[in-house]
């Protein structure tokens, strides 16, 4: 409850302290939870991408004022401090009311690259137990006994490909495309009749 609050641009720590400010010690306490949750996301390595650099050019002894190496510590000092802490200073705003749209943007990502994956870790909890609910009893309707020989990752793809296509994120057409371009026999380099041989398949009753 708090750290969707507190994650959510419209609400943010300034409208949780409005709300509960005759309650200081539960504010007290969900403060040190929310940092404590965010303690191991605020040291999760970054993609290095170097930044490209313009060919040097220096017209006047006063462009010596701003080096290379004066910008590298601008950067750095940018990257090392903390989101959590900068996200929580900032005002509301409060034109936002998808807060998982907000933080799965690649402009909010690229501003915010660690505190946008634990937006998004939080943001995606099921609201009800019902879909997670069901998905436990349709795995279990899929091992059956003379389905003993089904692995882990066989179970889990398919309740994910389900779940997929339930939710519109991929579509039967594209799914069944796919499945076409991985058995399509491939011709070999000679002119024989001979083919590729094709991947196996399990077939599942």
């Amino acid at each position: 409850y708090v750290a969707a609050l507190i994650l959510h641009p419209r609400y943010n720590w300034s409208w949780l302290k409005k709300k509960w400010s005759y309650r200081q010690d539960w504010l007290k306490a969900a403060d040190y939870r929310i940092r404590a949750l965010w303690k191991p996301y605020s040291t999760f390595p970054l993609p290095t991408t170097p930044r490209p650099r313009p060919p040097p050019r220096i017209e006047h002894q006063t462009d010596l004022l701003w080096s290379d190496s004066e910008d590298d510590g601008l950067d750095q000092e940018t990257e090392q401090k903390d989101e959590y802490q900068a996200w929580i200073e900032r005002a509301q705003q409060r034109e936002i009311y998808r807060p998982l749209e907000y933080w799965t943007s690649n402009t909010t990502h690229a501003q915010w690259p660690r505190l946008s994956r634990l937006a998004i870790d939080i943001f995606t909890i099921p609201a009800m137990s019902d879909d997670p609910e069901r998905t436990f009893s349709s795995a279990g309707l899929m091992v059956r006994p003379h389905r003993g020989q089904l692995n882990d990752s066989s179970v889990t793809e398919t309740q994910c490909l389900k779940n997929w296509l339930k939710g519109d994120v991929v579509t039967m057409a594209v799914f069944a495309s796919q499945m076409e371009e991985e058995t399509t026999p491939i011709q070999g380099d000679d002119d024989d009749d001979e083919v590729a041989e094709l991947p196996e398949v399990t077939m599942i009753d």
